[in-house]
């Protein structure tokens, strides 16, 4: 099964979007795609989210192509599985990855974890959190949607043979791998213009680093920094299930990247035993083809 992975494009462009997928399935003959988070963002400010998200999915749906569908840092709970009710009832190929935690294959099982631990924009309060519950949420001033990591993992059946799709990577501890961000954090309140609209960057947010650089950051109160950034839960948790194969997104330095538990670098083509400790792959900002368990990452 070859798997094409499109991530983090932010609401870039719908054109754009097109012809990856077509490029994708013509040169890779891609058989399923995951669409791993952020799909949605803010790069985009001619369109709304959810008409971003719309056209993405009639798009998807007209092609035929089976597609699963995980919501990331910047995906609204109720909006987006508003449109995946709609268009998965529309479109057979269509799956909310928030309704179907896991899929059985003749070779291999895959699990989804929707959402993120971290929010952006509108998403703040009304997003896909990880939590030890899962579904609709209502407190004082957020209503969002729990998943729960422990009770998704622990469907795993065969943890030797699962693909687990992340948006968020789990918690490592050496400098080449897939959960290192490089950013600025922002130390004190201030306000930034994007175009016409004007952005509170509060004490404590984060800027990815390319879109800081566009910016006077020596007069900013904002700190440059370059860390391990995954889920320290969701790293202790597929230590405790024996989850071996992992895809990730959200930190864009980690495109294409793929490396061993220990952090030893898998490089592209070079094959990997079925029967090795962990691999680790990051594709955010990207794209490109899963190989089954037991090949290399191909790209």
């Amino acid at each position: 099964m070859r798997y094409g992975i499109i991530s983090d494009i932010h609401e870039a462009s719908p054109d754009l979007f097109y012809a990856t997928l077509n490029m994708l399935r013509k040169e890779y003959e891609i058989e399923r795609f995951v669409l791993n988070g952020d799909i949605i963002g803010d790069k985009n400010r001619e369109i709304s989210g959810s008409e971003f998200l719309e056209q993405v999915l009639e798009y998807i749906g007209k092609s035929g192509i089976e597609t699963f569908v995980l919501p990331g840092s910047h995906e609204l709970a109720k909006e987006f599985n508003d449109l995946l009710d709609i268009f998965s009832h529309k479109y057979q190929n269509i799956i909310s990855a928030v309704d179907v935690p896991v899929i059985a294959q003749r070779e291999h099982e895959v699990l989804f974890l929707p959402g993120s631990d971290w929010h952006a924009g509108d998403a703040i309060g009304k997003g896909f959190v990880f939590s030890d519950r899962e579904g609709y949420m209502v407190d004082e001033d957020r209503s969002f949607y729990a998943v729960s990591l422990d009770r998704r993992l622990r469907k795993a059946r065969n943890p030797e043979k699962a693909l687990v799709f992340s948006h968020v990577p789990p918690r490592f501890y050496h400098s080449n791998a897939i959960d290192v961000a490089h950013f600025f954090e922002v130390v004190e309140d201030f306000f930034i213009m994007y175009g016409c609209y004007l952005e509170k960057m509060p004490r404590g947010s984060v800027m990815p680093y390319e879109h800081a650089l566009e910016l006077d950051v020596d007069k900013l109160p904002i700190v440059e920094k370059k860390e391990n950034r995954g889920n320290l839960m969701l790293r202790m948790l597929i230590e405790k299930y024996g989850i071996k194969k992992l895809v990730s997104a959200h930190f864009h330095e980690s495109v294409g990247k793929a490396h061993k538990f220990d952090g030893t670098i898998v490089t592209c083509g070079e094959k990997t035993d079925e029967k090795d400790k962990f691999l680790y792959q990051g594709f955010p900002a990207s794209f490109g083809p899963v190989a089954q368990p037991g090949r290399a990452p191909a790209s």
